[in-house]
């Protein structure tokens, strides 16, 4: 008679051992057509073919083998021994692979429900809500996700940040300029009214010298008609002189009037302030 060593069944087809399935992970053992599986039990389109492999015949049929193991099948039968390591390795990893992706669906799916409820309460709970979108797109699409969502945030909400800034700054150089160019308009027209003041200043005292001349002109005047006059030359002279000094200021205060009544053309000056 023939055994099958530990991991390994009989399977249905006698004088053979296929492997057993993980029930822990959540397969069985199933005869599908006539073919040995480890099907999921949640989803029987999920299995994994089985190979069945012959026997371990016992030396003595009476007398099973105790402990039979993969390993100790080396001594009995090398070749067989090979047969089962390879089957033992082939189904272990084959059933990994599936668990994983069992696994990973499960995890997608509950972290799918956990999006779902935050974003019912996105308002009241908006880190939960970004931990749980964080934790489902990661599970989606890889640690790549990460990065392109670093580059999304950072093009969504830092830029339109730093727009604004440079845009302030922009602002701020405006009204600085325009602020700058009202002081000047400013000081300009100060050192006009400045000027003007001087002008006005010096034509003031101008004319109080010619009418003081006038003035001792008239009293010189009226002193010499109180003394007879004697017709001679310079008398007349003087004469002539004095009423060429009063047309003279009688021009200089015409000019004044005339430089100081001229309508001067009005500067526009900028409101000062914020632009």
């Amino acid at each position: 008679m023939g055994q099958c060593p530990s991991n390994f069944r009989e399977s249905g087809s006698g004088f053979t051992c296929v492997r057993n399935c993980p029930t822990e992970r959540g397969f069985e053992n199933r005869d599908v057509n006539g073919q040995p599986r480890c099907v999921y039990k949640d989803d029987a389109t999920i299995s994994v073919n089985l190979t069945p492999i012959s026997w371990v015949y016992r030396k003595n049929a009476h007398e099973p083998i105790q402990n039979l193991t993969v390993e100790r099948v080396k001594d009995l039968d090398p070749g067989l021994h090979s047969k089962y390591v390879a089957e033992e390795a082939l189904v272990s990893d084959e059933i990994q692979i599936i668990y994983s992706k069992i696994e990973r669906d499960t995890k997608l799916r509950d972290a799918f429900q956990k999006l779902q409820d935050a974003e019912n309460v996105r308002d009241q709970t908006p880190s939960a809500y970004q931990q749980a979108r964080t934790t489902y797109y990661t599970l989606l699409k890889g640690d790549t996700w990460k990065e392109e969502e670093r580059k999304r945030v950072l093009k969504a909400e830092v830029s339109p940040l730093v727009q604004s800034l440079v845009e302030s700054k922009n602002g701020v150089m405006r009204q600085y300029d325009t602020q700058r160019r009202t002081i000047d308009v400013v000081k300009g027209l100060k050192d006009k009214v400045l000027s003007i003041k001087d002008d006005v200043k010096y034509a003031a005292d101008t004319f109080r010298d010619q009418l003081d001349k006038v003035k001792n002109a008239i009293h010189r005047d009226r002193r010499e008609r109180d003394v007879p006059p004697e017709p001679d030359f310079f008398s007349w002279f003087d004469m002539i002189l004095n009423v060429a000094i009063v047309l003279g200021l009688l021009y200089v205060i015409y000019t004044l009037y005339r430089k100081f009544t001229k309508p001067k053309p009005i500067l526009p000056v900028p409101r000062l302030g914020y632009a």
